[in-house]
């Protein structure tokens, strides 16, 4: 198996690496509420998402993340998107990947993968063993669903589930 060209590029850089800010913070800034589900915006408002990308590209990112930080079947429940977690997902990935081939740069695109929302016994409702599938399957992950793999998924957090 070749190493990721995130790694490559780790490895082979003898600067530092940039990467993108935080994608939440700028959709709010551009009146996006903290309530709205930011994924959802991969289908209802994807060239605000594409902007945004495209900024940070521009401002020097090397590294762009998709806008798939909530995009998991626990925090879409709570805006009845659980049905379309590859759907997001897909179009994510796409978003980011779209930008970083437009610049003509050399941008690799990162599946940003966070937390479930949702707290794993024994502390919350969730068992783990129902938990760790829904980071790990292919549909919930950036890249996953047809849509090509991202260059490097980006964990923020993930439960063991041990």
């Amino acid at each position: 198996m070749s190493k990721s060209k995130f790694l490559t590029l780790l490895e082979e850089s003898s600067t530092p690496i940039l990467g993108d800010g935080a994608m939440g913070t700028m959709l709010n800034a551009r009146g996006i509420s903290f309530e709205q589900c930011f994924d959802a915006l991969n289908i209802t408002q994807p060239a605000l998402v594409g902007e945004i990308h495209r900024l940070y590209i521009e401002a020097g990112s090397q590294v762009i993340q998709s806008n798939t930080f909530g995009a998991n079947r626990y925090k879409l429940a709570a805006h009845g998107l659980e049905g379309r977690v590859a759907e997001i997902n897909r179009l994510g990935v796409e978003l980011a990947r779209g930008a970083a081939l437009a610049s003509l740069k050399e941008v690799l695109v990162a599946g940003d993968v966070g937390p479930l929302g949702v707290r794993l016994a024994p502390f919350g409702r969730v068992q783990p063993e129902a938990g760790a599938p829904g980071l790990r399957r292919a549909d919930n992950c950036p890249g996953g669903g047809g849509s090509g793999p991202a260059d490097h998924r980006n964990l923020q957090r993930c439960e063991r589930a041990t």
